[in-house]
């Protein structure tokens, strides 16, 4: 292979490196619990994996253990991908949100019922 060739594809592969790693960035997203209990823990998956990720209120994360009513957290989160969320509160409810678009909504509230995005 002749240096010019060797030099061209090198080129082109960290062009297509650079380019898949520009599109996937982190963005901060402001999440409130607006659903009359305290928020005890925060599950954030990928969508379409089978099982849910560490808890993001936890220490290995936010470390703030739990979300009060009323207050908000925040965090950044890769925006290429689209995401699921579960929310466990001290009153026993649970709610599950499916295919969140973290780069197209940055504020979410948890509300008692739904969840409204901005």
């Amino acid at each position: 292979m002749s240096r010019q060739r060797f030099l061209c594809l090198l080129a082109l592969l960290c062009l297509l490196l650079f380019s898949s790693i520009a599109h996937a960035k982190e963005v901060l997203v402001f999440l409130r619990n607006n659903a009359g209990s305290t928020m005890t823990y925060l599950y954030i998956s990928e969508t379409g994996k089978n099982s849910w990720e560490e808890d993001i209120l936890g220490p290995d994360m936010l470390n703030i253990r739990t979300l009060e009513n009323g207050y908000y957290c925040e965090f950044t989160i890769d925006d290429s991908v689209k995401w699921d969320l579960r929310a466990e509160f001290r009153n026993g409810d649970v709610q599950e949100y499916y295919d969140f678009d973290f780069a197209r909504y940055k504020k979410i509230t948890l509300n008692r019922n739904d969840a409204s995005m901005e």
